[in-house]
């Protein structure tokens, strides 16, 4: 969280549980009386050193890095190598799109952020970064979000199929959301009531003294401990915001959530 001349900044980050990358979600507000234009400046290091064989003198390690417009996407690879990084800035209603590798386009000698609009170079370096640059309008009080994809791939292919799945910004708040209810046990969230907590306490219980429904020794020993912990409660899956026991009951019980 950041707070400058009116301009508050939240962000959030999680790493998706179907494709390989992680998502960063900016909230920008502006807190003022008069509407701002932000120039937003993305910044990643490319990150796709081999353990060995890319410290061998007969592996090229110049990064090449190119910009795909389609995908409005910064791609690098080493050269001579299949894995790829990708960087995407989602930063609807934004205008002047400009990108580049170099360091030095983005950094003057005292390490500060250049300002203005990046220079669209892209060289084989052998330590390039990816930045993206866009300008946006906040108006008075109002908040924006924007969101910074960072990915790697095998294909092109893999690229595009991530790029186009989180162009939908409803697939990126559903990607948050499932994390979040993977990460924090919370009721209100989920559609739960104390009372339906309650009947889903009673019912482990009496899971735990049925020998119909078989289980490891730690399965087991949550049950018979009944400890609805963030880690244990996961194990029993969250599916369209109800709980799932999966298993054989024989006897019949009325149980509802």
């Amino acid at each position: 969280k950041a707070n400058d001349m009116n301009i508050e900044i939240n962000t959030d980050i999680i790493v998706s549980n179907n494709h390989n990358l992680e998502i960063q979600k900016i909230n920008i507000t502006n807190n003022s009386k008069t509407c701002k234009n932000i120039n937003l400046i993305s910044y990643s290091e490319v990150l796709l050193m081999d353990s060995t064989s890319d410290l061998l003198l007969n592996n090229n390690v110049f990064i090449n890095t190119i910009y795909d417009k389609k995908l409005d996407t910064l791609i690098a690879n080493r050269c001579k190598k299949t894995n790829y990084m990708f960087s995407n800035l989602v930063a609807p209603n934004s205008t002047n799109t400009t990108y580049t590798s170099l360091r030095n386009s983005l950094f003057d000698e005292d390490n500060n952020i250049k300002n203005g609009a990046l220079n669209n170079k892209l060289e084989n370096n052998i330590d390039n970064i990816m930045s993206i640059s866009k300008n946006i309008d906040i108006k008075p009080s109002k908040t924006i979000t924007v969101y910074l994809i960072n990915g790697y791939a095998r294909s092109h292919e893999q690229i595009k199929q991530s790029i186009n799945y989180y162009k939908n910004i409803k697939n990126i708040e559903e990607e948050f959301r499932r994390v979040e209810l993977s990460n924090t046990f919370n009721l209100e969230n989920i559609n739960i009531s104390q009372e339906q907590l309650k009947n889903y306490n009673l019912f482990l219980k009496f899971l735990v003294n049925k020998d119909c429904y078989k289980m490891s020794v730690e399965d087991y020993d949550i049950l018979r401990k009944n400890s609805l912990s963030k880690s244990s409660l996961i194990k029993y899956k969250l599916d369209n915001n109800k709980f799932n026991i999966l298993g054989y009951i024989s006897e019949a019980f009325c149980f509802q959530l």
